[in-house]
């Protein structure tokens, strides 16, 4: 670093199935991957790599790789920041957000990724409510049966059986009130064409993923407090 910049270094380490020598030159290709079985095991495009070059070439930083067959891999970027003024940084707004709770109300998470899953339920643990987890829409339909719920979170993308079809099946089959359950999709992808589509299959309203805690809250509770 000087007076104006400094250069920070970000490592990344896995212990997976690690690249060939000969092939690490070429895992940022688009469209290339190290192994060809690579997507049909792991999943992905082989688009990934290549994005995130272009990234940080475009912030003036470098992207590297070492790797080891059967050990694993470790990924380094370099970034150049400028150095500011500490005058420059914003003070945090005296305005929190202060979150409703959902104390003793059962709440329906419908869920494949156990990443997803952790940060939704850290979010909503600290809203004092009842969490299960649904990993496809076959399972969320089968809890639903043997259970009310205040409000259903329902992922769109799932294998087995996705959102908008849970939703369909549920709006279409189920009785005794559970037809009627508030579910609010939850998307990587709201566009007006994603959001007409979750409408279309029955949900109440669209939540962008990653969500925002504040958003999410209000709309769980604008639609829990509407089902009573």
């Amino acid at each position: 670093n000087d007076e104006n910049q400094c250069e920070l270094k970000f490592s990344i380490s896995d212990t997976g199935i690690g690249i060939p020598k000969e092939k690490i030159d070429t895992i940022f290709d688009s469209f290339d991957q190290a192994a060809l079985d690579t997507t049909r095991k792991y999943g992905g495009t082989g688009l990934g790599l290549t994005i995130t070059k272009q990234l940080i070439d475009l912030q003036n930083g470098e992207l590297y790789v070492e790797s080891e067959v059967n050990i694993g891999t470790t990924f380094f970027f370099t970034l150049p920041f400028e150095i500011g003024d500490n005058k420059e940084l914003k003070s945090k707004s005296s305005k929190q957000f202060k979150p409703v709770l959902f104390e003793n109300i059962d709440i329906l998470l419908v869920e494949d990724n156990p990443i997803n899953q952790l940060l939704a339920k850290k979010v909503l643990s600290k809203w004092k409510c009842n969490i299960e987890v649904a990993a496809n829409g076959k399972i969320a339909i089968d809890k639903l049966n043997n259970k009310d719920y205040a409000i259903i979170l329902m992922d769109v993308q799932m294998p087995e059986m996705d959102g908008h079809e849970a939703t369909k099946y549920i709006r279409s089959n189920m009785n005794s009130g559970k037809e009627n359950v508030p579910i609010l999709a939850m998307t990587a992808h709201v566009g007006p064409q994603e959001a007409k589509r979750c409408i279309e299959s029955g949900m109440n309203d669209c939540i962008t993923k990653p969500f925002d805690p504040k958003d999410l809250n209000v709309k769980m509770n604008m639609y829990i407090n509407q089902k009573k």
